[in-house]
């Protein structure tokens, strides 16, 4: 399943389009939603309309949004990507000043390229694939990681416990250490004791 239509505007007025197919339905609700969710901060939606799902989101002065039809592989997670993307990309284009200047799709030729060739790529079906086992695995460690939070008394006993390893451990290491110390001592008396009895017996064996 492709995206059919995208488009970045200032408010109510379409600065840059895209259309992939014969969508002038999806620009018609299109037109509708700029001017419903008009002067919303933070816009972040995504719903269904007729045959199509519309996902807006917004930056303080553009609204970026794209129309496409769900599926298990284009997915609202996806349309919300690609929609992130197309913001980074735009940002690093278009100034502020050229974003206040701009009439009724006078960035069109700038920038309907882009939506072009990031809407394809966020077509392709082996793409949007790997997005979602993406996101599965992203799922599973907000999930593991909510459980640690909730499991936060037997974590800090196994602090706890840990702890005490730890400090047990060193202990060892320090007694390990005192009782080689020993030995060493012990063995370097016994050396000792040994060399004076052999010079001894030699002393003896002389004097006779």
């Amino acid at each position: 399943m492709a995206l059919l239509y995208s488009l970045v505007a200032r408010g109510t007025t379409v600065l840059a389009e895209c259309s992939k197919s014969n969508s002038a339905e999806c620009k018609k609700v299109a037109q509708g939603l700029l001017a419903k969710f008009e002067g919303e901060e933070n816009l972040r939606r995504s719903l269904t309309h007729g045959n199509f799902d519309y996902c807006l989101i917004s930056d303080p002065h553009v609204v970026y949004l794209c129309a496409g039809v769900a599926s298990k592989e284009m997915t609202t997670s996806t349309m919300l990507g690609f929609l992130s993307d197309i913001k980074d990309k735009w940002n690093a284009t278009v100034s502020l000043s050229e974003i206040e200047a701009a009439t009724t799709l006078s960035l069109n030729e700038r920038f309907s390229r882009t939506l072009e060739v990031k809407m394809d790529y966020y077509s392709n079906d082996q793409v949007n694939q790997v997005k979602k086992q993406l996101d599965d695995a992203k799922q599973i460690m907000t999930k593991n990681i909510e459980s640690v939070i909730d499991r936060g008394d037997s974590m800090s006993h196994i602090y706890e416990q840990s702890n005490a390893l730890t400090d047990q451990a060193a202990q060892f290491r320090k007694s390990s250490s005192e009782l080689r110390w020993y030995m060493q001592k012990k063995n370097i008396k016994l050396m000792i004791f040994m060399a004076v009895l052999v010079v001894f017996v030699l002393y003896c064996m002389v004097a006779s």
